[in-house]
């Protein structure tokens, strides 16, 4: 008896490895479980479901879900193309890996890596700063044993919140693109064109808020971002600290380059109601949406402050609206004086003076060229780029929080979630 109480732990070990070995040998599947990596995900769309309206979105699952369903309700539903040709493969044994000797062999599992959860954190999160909502994070339940980490997934949120994103997408965002960052979009002229974000370099320039200002069509924009970090204080607008700060600061000095541009031309050519310059109104706007004051507004009247700016005069008119009308069509009978299909500023804008404007705010130095094609356009594209700093603005101070995973998870190679407990149906 004495023998065995002073076995030392490596003999310990040795023979617990030994008895799986021989229970693997007896019963070979409970030494397996099933595989679900990122490199197993088809490119393309991650979710797919009837375009003309996925049942999916904003569908509020419950937290305690079946555990024979557990999977399903996650991942299935999330990622439901990759799920279903996986569970279509004939040859099953290339979607299972074998088991740590860590995790209970009467347990099932599922392993998968760090890429395939922030993917899904991405597309699920539903948050906002300041609101009552529960942290992403601390929702699936991490337990840690002899350095390996299993979790659970929740169902708590809307499944998923955005199912037009694919899975190049995702890579670029968890890489810390633009959380607004898509292969292509449209403007509300119905240009489509690549994001201006060619490469990370980009993400410190303006051409993408240019790009938000000129869309409303690329869906819900994830709640998460993960857009790298500029300074480790903590500022008191949470955009100041991301590459965000740096976009909105070239492009106050592009606007300033173009302000001169219409200073040696003597004005531009359409008046403005207002009898000042463009560029002038445009800079004023952008000084009004740096300050912290600005920040601390509703959204409401975030909009309503752009709107009623001297940029937007010539747009706005003498609307009555008690509403915001910029992007909005569903009240257009409100207004008196029923302006609404004039409010989109880059509904006017050709193919190439959408180019030609977003290599304006993508670099530092412009070609005459570029100047010429947006010059007819000039209001347009300034009231284009207000209205995306206003979006972004507005997505980082109130809606969009920072993507983060406790670093001992964010380290792990593979990651193990765990089916529901059997009592929680």
């Amino acid at each position: 008896m004495a023998m065995f109480l002073s076995v030392s732990p490596t003999a310990m070990l040795f023979l617990e490895k030994a008895s799986r070995w021989l229970y693997c040998l007896i019963w070979p599947a409970q030494g397996r479980c099933r595989r679900f990596l990122w490199g197993d995900v088809q490119d393309g769309l991650l979710h797919l479901c009837d375009p003309r309206g996925c049942s999916h979105v904003n569908v509020r699952s419950t937290r305690l879900h079946s555990a024979t369903g557990c999977w399903d309700q996650t991942l299935g539903q999330v990622f439901n193309r990759a799920w279903y040709f996986m569970n279509a493969d004939s040859d099953v044994a290339k979607y299972t890996a074998k088991k740590p000797h860590q995790l209970a062999l009467n347990e099932d599992y599922i392993q998968t890596d760090i890429q395939t959860l922030k993917a899904f954190i991405l597309l699920t999160t539903d948050v906002c700063r300041g609101c009552e909502t529960e942290d992403a994070v601390a929702l699936l339940e991490f337990q840690r044993s002899r350095g390996l980490v299993t979790l659970h997934l929740p169902t708590s949120g809307p499944m998923p919140a955005n199912t037009q994103l694919t899975k190049f997408e995702i890579d670029r965002i968890i890489e810390g693109y633009p959380p607004f960052y898509r292969e292509q979009f449209e403007t509300t002229g119905g240009v489509i064109l690549p994001f201006p974000t060619k490469h990370s370099g980009h993400m410190e320039r303006g051409a993408w808020v240019l790009s938000v200002g000129m869309t409303t069509s690329s869906g819900p924009t994830p709640c998460l971002y993960n857009m790298q970090r500029i300074s480790h204080e903590k500022p008191d607008v949470y955009w100041r600290g991301a590459y965000v700060l740096t976009a909105f600061h070239m492009i106050g000095r592009t606007l300033a380059q173009l302000k001169a541009y219409e200073k040696r031309h003597g004005g531009h050519f359409r008046s403005n109601p207002t009898s000042h310059a463009w560029c002038q109104d445009a800079l004023t706007c952008f000084d009004m949406i740096m300050t912290s004051e600005y920040s601390s507004q509703p959204w409401a009247l975030k909009k309503e402050q752009v709107e009623v700016s001297d940029l937007f005069k010539s747009i706005m008119g003498d609307c009555s609206c008690y509403r915001t009308c910029i992007g909005d069509s569903d009240h257009s009978v409100a207004c008196g004086r029923n302006q609404h299909e004039k409010k989109d500023p880059a509904k006017v804008l050709t193919r190439e003076q959408c180019i030609a404007a977003l290599e304006l705010f993508n670099n530092y130095q412009h070609t005459e060229r570029n100047l010429q094609i947006v010059w007819p356009v000039l209001p347009e594209i300034l009231q284009s780029v207000v209205l995306g700093m206003s979006e972004v603005e507005q997505y980082f101070s109130y809606r969009g929080q920072k993507l983060e995973l406790p670093r001992d998870v964010a380290e792990q190679r593979y990651i193990y979630i765990r089916r529901c407990s059997k009592d929680s149906n």
